[in-house]
């Protein structure tokens, strides 16, 4: 029973369950009715409850994560400073092995060049050791001026044009020539220095830019008696390395050939094949008359 302040008196009847509480008011009459009201539920404070629990076991979750995080870029960054000194050490170890290898080297070229310097003067000293046991040379006869005379003028036939061993020789002789007697011209050719191949070469070679002649026809003159008068060893080295288009050289022929003499195709055809005329090859000679 609970009297209010007004000073009615009024009974209560209260009822509990599981899950709820019910308060019932008795009234004077006799008649009851009912007002529920539910103040708070089991339910309602396990939902509650549950909720702070998985609100703190998400916190935990958030902080393990964090944390787990953190552990692993701290990992990451100890990996990658390992990899670094890794690196740096491997660097540093390949630095020093080519250092050690480059002073080794160096050791190697300064021992084998004082070695070289060493048996150089051993060699001297035994040069000069040697000189000096060796007798006084006698003095030596000097040369006869024809002779230095033809040997000079030799040499210019030879540098300047060109000429072979004979050619030279025959000069030297001529009455029309040096005037030289046999044995200063022979002199002159047994002591010149030439190079009788590459002298026949550039005979070729003024031949066929300046006469525009075959390769038959150059070679013939080299080694004519009436020409160059090289051996044919000499001249068939010349032909072989000529820088000559003998195609070109046939056309060059035709073309003087018909601007002097007007002859005719068949004519100028049989001039350009001749073997008392150009001597080309027949193909060479048709190219020139197709292109003329």
């Amino acid at each position: 029973f609970v009297t209010h302040e007004e000073g009615d008196t009024f009974a209560y009847k209260i009822h509990c369950e599981s899950d709820k509480i019910t308060v019932k008011s008795l009234k004077d009459d006799g008649d009851e009715s009912e007002v529920e009201e539910t103040e708070k539920t089991e339910a309602a404070q396990a939902e509650a409850k549950d909720s702070t629990s998985d609100k703190a076991a998400e916190e935990t979750k958030k902080d393990d994560s964090s944390k787990k995080t953190e552990e692993d870029k701290k990992a990451e960054e100890e990996k990658k400073k390992a990899e670094a000194e890794k690196k740096k050490a491997e660097e540093d170890k390949k630095k020093a092995e080519e250092e050690e290898k480059r002073k080794a080297e160096e050791e190697k070229r300064k021992a084998e060049e004082e070695e070289r310097q060493r048996a150089e003067e051993e060699e001297r000293r035994k040069a000069e050791e040697a000189q000096q046991a060796q007798p006084a040379p006698e003095p030596e006869q000097s040369v006869p001026y024809e002779y230095q005379a033809a040997l000079k003028q030799a040499q210019r036939y030879s540098d300047s044009m060109h000429m072979s061993r004979i050619g030279i020789y025959e000069q030297l002789t001529s009455e029309y020539g040096g005037q030289f007697p046999a044995d200063a011209a022979q002199y002159a050719i047994d002591n010149l220095e030439a190079d009788y191949y590459a002298n026949a070469l550039a005979k070729a070679q003024s031949y066929s830019d300046s006469m525009h002649m075959s390769r038959m026809g150059i070679y013939e003159q080299l080694t004519s008696e009436h020409g160059e008068q090289f051996t044919p060893e000499e001249a068939a080295y010349a032909v072989d390395n000529v820088n000559a288009d003998f195609y070109a050289n046939a056309l060059e022929k035709a073309r003087s050939y018909a601007d002097m003499m007007s002859m005719s195709y068949e004519a100028l055809y049989d001039q350009l094949v001749s073997e008392y005329g150009e001597q080309f090859t027949e193909d060479e000679a048709a190219y020139a008359i197709q292109n003329l």
